[in-house]
């Protein structure tokens, strides 16, 4: 899946690890803070981090918080790409805002593991 909508739930397999992938676009700069139901596993840059094995993460929340920093003078568009593979189906989606006065946004999204 490669669209601007990010699906809410997410179906793991109960013997494989679900790993996530955050990804900031259009040249702008930020880190990102993951929790899995409400606890934090990662700050920083997110690449392939193991978020947990399907049948342990089943029925918990994934949540992910990015700032991102203006540092594209070219564009007024911020891009967070999510990237979540070892469940049924892998995939990749992408969420886009743009900066209104501050040179900062933040970017929320959750996932239900299912």
């Amino acid at each position: 899946m490669s669209n601007d909508q990010c699906p809410d739930d997410y179906s793991v397999i109960d013997n494989q690890n679900v790993n996530l992938t955050v990804t900031i676009g259009d040249g702008q700069i930020g880190s990102s803070k993951v929790k899995l139901n409400g606890q934090t596993l990662e700050g920083g840059e997110i690449t392939n981090i193991n978020v947990g094995l399907g049948k342990d993460i089943k029925g918990k929340k994934l949540t992910i918080n990015t700032t991102v920093d203006k540092a594209n003078p070219q564009t007024n568009k911020a891009s967070i790409t999510y990237d979540l593979s070892g469940g049924l189906k892998n995939i990749s989606c992408t969420e886009k805002k743009e900066f209104g006065k501050d040179d900062s946004v933040i970017l929320s999204r959750s996932f239900n593991f299912k």
